[in-house]
């Protein structure tokens, strides 16, 4: 791994900006309950830095595999064996435990061109979390993930086959280089009857992830609303069939 030094992504969104995202996203359902959308409306969000890493890597993986072919009326077996060498660039993972691992895939892409030295004046009104993991423990959480990619890519090369069985497989990763940066998200925590209710935003392009817990009265009264109107829909069918018998 590389020596790392600290960059960063400063918020394009102000509290005020942030909060109308949130208040607008929760609005949108009208199953969401009213306490989060005043959460919102009310300004209740707080920025907040999340660590994390990007990896740019080369690998090289070797697969060998028994494939059969099928040519008129004939099956042939080969063994056939394949080398890939890949690049990846800009892997991004978080390496705090504060939010959930999916979550960061639910709020990019990060624009990471808009990477910038770390400065303190950047984070003075906003929380830093610390991270939790190094970039080893970090890079072998998403090491999966790469290796995945590189044998979808592999395997194309045998789409001439009708059939294809793995026998041998490795990857080997010839660099490995990270970054420590931060990255932007406004957040609004709240409860709703002691449920806990928190939503993200991507402070540098806005997009919102986080699902709210569903309103218990709004959600009775849609429902009673639906056993009314499927009453009276019933009701004039039983007419119809009797005026018509």
């Amino acid at each position: 791994m590389s020596d790392l030094n600290t960059k960063i992504i400063p918020f394009e969104f102000t509290a005020q900006q942030a909060s109308h995202a949130f208040a607008r996203y929760v609005s949108r359902n009208k199953l969401n309950p009213t306490e989060v959308f005043e959460a919102a409306r009310q300004g209740r969000v707080k920025p907040v830095y999340f660590p994390a890493f990007v990896f740019d890597c080369e690998m090289t993986t070797v697969l060998k595999s028994e494939c059969t072919k099928r040519e008129a009326e004939e099956i042939s077996t080969v063994l056939a064996q394949r080398e890939l060498k890949s690049e990846f660039a800009d892997l991004l993972a978080l390496s705090g435990d504060k939010v959930d691992e999916t979550l960061l895939s639910l709020l990019e892409p990060y624009d990471l061109q808009e990477l910038q030295d770390y400065d303190s004046a950047l984070t003075v009104r906003a929380e830093v979390q610390k991270a939790v993991l190094s970039a080893e423990e970090v890079f072998e959480k998403i090491r999966p993930e790469v290796e995945q990619s590189s044998v979808n890519e592999i395997k194309k090369t045998l789409r001439d086959f009708t059939s294809e069985k793995t026998q041998e497989l490795s990857h080997s990763f010839n660099s490995v280089n990270a970054k420590n940066i931060l990255l932007p998200m406004w957040v609004l925590d709240c409860e709703y009857k002691g449920q806990p209710c928190r939503l993200f935003m991507n402070g540098q392009t806005g997009k919102i992830a986080g699902v709210p817990p569903r309103s218990t009265n709004r959600t009775l009264a849609l429902l009673g609303a639906g056993a009314a109107i499927g009453a009276v829909i019933g009701q004039l069918i039983w007419m119809a069939v009797k005026t018509i018998w």
